[in-house]
């Protein structure tokens, strides 16, 4: 721990905890489905949206946008986040994560799913 919101796990099985990512700056709002966790960091100045595969290691960027994103959600391979790109976090964007062996040779694209203010 480092002063800063930190993410950790812990091993139901054996009951040991592990750092996910534990970077000096905030880390929030975790979410994980399988062996994927994301959640929102502040390590670029603003909120971002970063992930790390369990199984391999492999931390990676999901969402560095000027903007701050937030509140990311994954189910399977697609992550979702808050996004602030076009004003008062109005907008859903999402990523497909590729292969766990792809995602250091892949560049995640954002696409911007539901645009527009919630009622």
């Amino acid at each position: 721990p480092n002063g800063g919101g930190d993410i950790w796990g812990r091993d139901l099985s054996g009951g040991a905890a592990f750092p996910i990512c534990t970077d000096a700056a905030d880390q929030r709002d975790p979410a994980i489905s399988g062996d994927i966790v994301v959640w929102t960091d502040w390590r670029n100045g603003n909120a971002d949206i970063y992930g790390r595969d369990l199984s391999t290691g492999v931390e990676f960027a999901i969402s560095t946008d000027g903007s701050p994103q937030n509140a990311p959600a994954i189910d399977g391979d697609l992550v979702v986040w808050g996004d602030d790109r076009n004003g008062s976090y109005s907008d859903i964007y999402g990523a497909y994560i590729p292969e766990p062996t792809a995602l250091a040779l892949l560049g995640l694209g954002a696409i911007g799913l539901i645009r527009g203010q919630r009622r």
